[in-house]
């Protein structure tokens, strides 16, 4: 809690951004004026799900991290020994939800021998019967760099940094659907704007993935290069809500799903109903459509999670009046998870100012304040 308290002081209320929770499942409050969807790694239900669709539709900003891969490089396990490497795809449900706003999240990893950043990895070595810890940097292509050449021209978002590190990040395109539906609408159709790329080094893998540093550093020059690929897709203008056609899911407040579905995105208002797509959100109305901006980066940055939740999983009070000694293994494993959050941080400090500066960026543009980015 210290630790996270220190985070939100320094990085975002130091800097004039106010972090609000917004619990899973319920409504969004009104006063809020940008949503960040971080690093589902769990499907997510579709009543959770209405609630930011919603949100989008009502003119408001959705900006979606996303988290395709649990990754590890160097973990250490229960037994204090750092042998923990692994790439595996996390099995959350986001990219169906995006496709309706003509997103397709592609579910790869991008690699970049060429355009990449370093990794800081600690490793073990035996010098005759002591174990010494030491630091190196090693070239790592799922450290994808962008570069100004690499950024959407022009875009406030993006414009005056001078790169920006994507790690273990996710290609995305705009669906074939999509395309056919900006074709037919002309002016209103919905614009899709390429907000970053990779090098066209770059190279997709979506099986037989190695995250392990010291091998990848020896095979890179085997990559057969296939890139660019897009790794950020700025959509505005009207989207279509993902329950359009469907019937509101079980969990919603009631006061939802009383409403048509058509009741405020194309009947006329009457004394008393919604004169906007805002103001439907406010009243509980169910929209079908509305002019929204997401943001979908197929990254998280590597910025994990860190809460007691997380740390203490499967904590059970009880076990310490016992009369085994279970509870010992429990803490060597809420130690090393503790431990393995610092490792993933650590590895990405080379890169780490810049990515708040583009966070802070988008946080900026979220409240539609372009002028402060």
């Amino acid at each position: 809690s210290r630790i996270n308290e220190q985070i939100n002081r320094g990085i975002f209320r130091g800097r004039g951004i106010e972090i609000k929770q917004v619990k899973a499942g319920a409504p969004i409050p009104a006063d809020v004026e940008a949503l960040v969807v971080f690093g589902p790694t769990k499907p997510i239900p579709a009543a959770d799900w209405y609630y930011v669709d919603q949100f989008l539709l009502a003119g408001k900003s959705v900006v979606v991290l996303a988290d395709p891969f649990d990754t590890a490089v160097y973990h250490m396990d229960d037994e204090q020994q750092m042998t923990d490497t692994h790439a595996r795809p996390n099995g959350s449900n986001l990219a169906e939800y995006l496709k309706a706003y003509g997103i397709a999240l592609h579910g790869d990893m991008v690699l970049d021998a060429r355009s990449s950043d370093r990794i800081v990895v600690t490793q073990l070595e035996k010098q005759g019967q002591f174990t010494l810890q030491r630091q190196k940097e090693l070239a790592y292509p799922p450290f994808v760099i962008a570069r100004p050449q690499d950024f959407a021209s022009g875009n406030v978002l993006v414009r005056n940094l001078p790169s920006l590190t994507l790690p273990y990040a996710s290609s995305m395109s705009v669906t074939p659907e999509a395309k056919a539906r900006a074709e037919k609408a002309g002016a209103d159709a919905v614009s899709y704007n390429a907000l970053i790329r990779s090098s066209s080094d770059s190279v997709s893998q979506t099986s037989g993935i190695d995250v392990d540093p010291a091998r990848l550093y020896q095979s890179a020059t085997t990559f057969q290069s296939d890139g660019p690929h897009t790794l950020a897709i700025l959509a505005s203008g009207t989207l279509e809500s993902y329950f359009k056609g469907r019937e509101v899911p079980e969990g919603v407040t009631k006061e939802k799903a009383a409403k048509g579905a058509d009741s405020a995105s194309q009947a006329p208002p009457t004394a008393g109903e919604p004169t906007s797509a805002k103001e439907a959100f406010i009243k509980d109305v169910r929209l079908d459509q509305g002019k929204g901006r997401l943001l979908v980066i197929g990254t998280n940055f590597g910025l994990e999670s860190l809460n007691a939740e997380d740390v203490f999983e499967g904590f059970d009070l009880s076990k310490l009046t016992g009369q085994n000694m279970d509870f010992i293994t429990d803490l060597r494993h809420y130690a090393a998870t503790f431990q393995n959050w610092q490792i993933a941080l650590g590895q990405k400090a080379r890169f780490l100012d810049g990515t708040i500066a583009f966070i802070e960026n988008v946080f900026d543009w979220a409240v539609q304040k372009d002028a402060l980015v």
